[in-house]
């Protein structure tokens, strides 16, 4: 994976997400750190990163799974993940 990939898996630290939990359904987070993948090909695109990265999250409303409201969730299971802060003043 290129630096350029890694660099934008960093800049969604911070950003609010949803992910689907059984028995728990939809559920907000907030990014605290992100670890690619540590075997990608080095030409793998954003969203294959994003997809094979395992992501620290804060549940979001003091929410908690097993009396956690930290959790590491595999990218394959984010069902929606905002665009950082700097790509969506870009945007508007």
């Amino acid at each position: 994976m290129n630096n350029h990939t890694i660099l934008q898996l960093n800049k969604l630290v911070g950003c609010k997400g949803l992910v689907k939990i059984r028995d728990h359904g939809e559920m907000g987070f907030t990014v605290l750190s992100v670890q690619p993948p540590n075997r990608a090909p080095i030409d793998a695109d954003y969203e294959s990163a994003v997809e094979f990265s395992t992501f620290t999250v804060r549940l979001d409303g003091g929410a908690q799974i097993d009396g956690k409201n930290v959790l590491d969730i595999p990218g394959s299971s984010i069902c929606q993940l905002d665009a950082p802060a700097e790509e969506k003043d870009n945007a508007g």
